[in-house]
């Protein structure tokens, strides 16, 4: 910087022709004069006036080109090239010197632009160095200057300079680790770079594919939003002097257990078994099964850790359920209920059973098992061609019969069926007793007095009781002659004849009444035989002759009467 130059009074003017440049010196304060060549006026003789100019150089200041002024240069490092090239992370320096001054500088200043970050100054008689590990890539221009005095002041010199610093690539130094979450759960993911102020981009799927970019990812730590699938991510670290991938880190989701398939219920025979398979979704889950209700674990089965399950031979009902289990939750199955059927076995047979023509009897069988059903068939045992439609009860009443019939059951459920023994239903005609007949022949007073309608009474005095008339055939209320055969003796012979009265009407359904002709040689003592064909002669209403020689010994004859049943 020039200072207004003041000529001191001291000063002198010197004149010298054998000279072209005096030099004038005084020291208080320093100051140089410079006198250029002095034109004399003349050729003789001294007293001419000499133009002249002063120039002065306050502090350090260079105002001319003359030997001994101050200057400003780069003394390290050589050779000298600008601007200064450098490297992010990598340590520089830069030293600067004054020369020509008549002393050292008493501070220095970067008076514009800056240093690179990183980079300091410190100074040194009449040296200054710039020097450190810059850290951040770019070109730095800056004039320093050197003052004259401390604190910046004085008089000063400068000098421009640039430091030019290249950025150092990125390389990815610690990758993102994989790791292992529980679906709807989040993962951080951190990388570590070196290289000169790398910036971040986070990418969804295999490392150096750029189509899925993660909007905002733009550290080196990123964390994933909640994930319900297995999902890798990688970064790419970048400055200006280029960029480095990372390896792809996976997210591994760990999905809940889910059953796709649930265990099936069954029906078994009694000493057989099935086998129980389940379906699960979710990450391997693993298996335990349990005897019991769905949820119930107080009856784990030993061993039993895989999807399928087959029981032991079962003879009762037992129901069994699985738990399904992962890191990320377990799931429990529905209940598989297997139902055990045993099978029939006939604990009681149709009984059989005698009944009167147009009626109809009930027949029972019984049989264990799990819930057999019934079906009757008519015929033997076994013979399944006639099935009694609608019969599929324990019980079965047979429809009105006329003839006799066999009827049998079979019992039957899933586990198989078994037989009852055929039940004959005897089918008679109706047998009326002494008291129907006496119902059709007296009156409820007459009934009612025994001595009238009981069994030994004569109503009508004819000497035969009514229980006699019954078999006779004969009206009670009414004297009949006791019935007997008509004998006609003609030519020798005997003939005896006489009526089989058929029983029929009220009193006599289901009756037969039986004659016998019988003859007795005296009616003490003698014993009564019938002849050959007369013993039992069934009665229907037909006119019997027997014809017997006359002569010789006595014979007497008589006819015996009865009823069947």
């Amino acid at each position: 910087m020039a200072s207004p130059l003041r000529i001191n009074p001291k000063v002198r003017r010197i004149f010298s022709k054998g000279s072209s440049l005096l030099l004038l010196f005084q020291r208080t304060p320093i100051v140089q004069m410079i006198l250029p060549e002095a034109r004399v006026m003349g050729t003789t003789g001294v007293g001419e006036l000499v133009k002249w100019t002063v120039a002065t150089v306050a502090g350090l200041g260079v105002y001319d080109t003359v030997a001994g002024a101050t200057t400003m240069a780069q003394i390290a490092p050589t050779p000298v090239v600008t601007p200064l090239n450098a490297k992010a992370g990598t340590s520089i320096s830069l030293t600067v010197q004054v020369t020509g001054a008549p002393g050292n500088p008493g501070s220095w200043q970067i008076s514009s632009g800056s240093l690179p970050p990183g980079i300091s100054k410190t100074s040194s008689g009449s040296t200054c160095t710039m020097s450190g590990i810059p850290t951040t890539a770019g070109t730095f221009n800056f004039t320093l200057k050197a003052w004259e005095n401390s604190g910046n002041s004085g008089g000063s010199i400068s000098k421009a300079f640039s430091i030019a610093v290249a950025a150092v690539i990125p390389v990815i130094t610690a990758n993102p680790a994989s790791s292992t979450i529980n679906s709807g759960g989040t993962a951080t993911l951190s990388v570590t770079a070196s290289g000169t102020s790398p910036t971040f981009q986070w990418y969804k799927g295999t490392a150096g594919n750029t189509a899925n970019p993660v909007s905002g990812a733009t550290s080196a730590s990123y964390t994933t939003p909640a994930l319900t699938a297995t999902t890798s991510y990688w970064v790419k670290a970048t400055n200006s002097a280029g960029s480095d991938n990372s390896t792809a880190a996976t997210i591994t989701v760990r999905i809940p257990p889910a059953f796709t398939t649930h265990p099936a219920s069954a029906t078994l025979n009694s000493g057989t078994t099935t086998t129980l398979i389940v379906s699960a979704s979710g990450t391997s889950p693993t298996f335990q099964w349990y005897v019991g209700n769905s949820g119930v674990t107080t009856s784990p089965i030993s061993g039993a850790t895989s999807n399928s399950y087959t029981p032991p031979a079962l003879t009762a009902t037992t129901s069994y359920w699985v738990k399904a289990t992962n890191a990320a939750g377990t799931a429990s199955s529905n209940t598989a209920k297997l139902t055990v059927i045993t099978p029939p076995a006939i604990t009681g047979h149709p009984a059989s059973v005698t009944i009167n023509r147009g009626d109809t009897a009930t027949l029972t069988a019984g049989a264990s098992g799990t819930s057999p059903t019934f079906q009757w068939y008519v015929g033997n045992s076994g013979d399944t061609s006639n099935p009694v439609p609608n019969a599929t009860s324990v019980s079965f009443t047979t429809p009105v019969l006329t003839a006799s019939t066999s009827y049998w059951a079979r019992a039957a459920n899933a586990a198989g069926s078994v037989d009852s023994n055929a039940a004959l239903v005897t089918v008679v005609s109706p047998v009326n007793t002494f008291a129907d007949w006496q119902a059709s022949q007296f009156s409820t007073t007459q009934l009612a007095d025994t001595a009238i309608s009981g069994p030994a009474a004569d109503p009508d005095g004819d000497g035969i009781g009514n229980d006699r008339e019954y078999v006779f055939g004969l009206m009670p209320l009414t004297a009949d002659p006791t019935p007997a055969p008509a004998i006609v003796a003609s030519a020798g012979q005997l003939l005896i004849t006489f009526t089989a009265k058929a029983a029929s009407g009220t009193g006599y359904t289901g009756k037969t009444r039986h004659y016998a002709l019988e003859y007795a040689d005296n009616l003490i003592s003698g014993a009564w035989s019938s002849p050959a064909g007369y013993e039992d002669i069934i009665a229907n209403d037909q006119n019997v002759n027997y014809n017997a020689a006359t002569g010789g010994t006595s014979q007497f004859y008589h006819l015996r009467v009865w009823l069947t049943p």
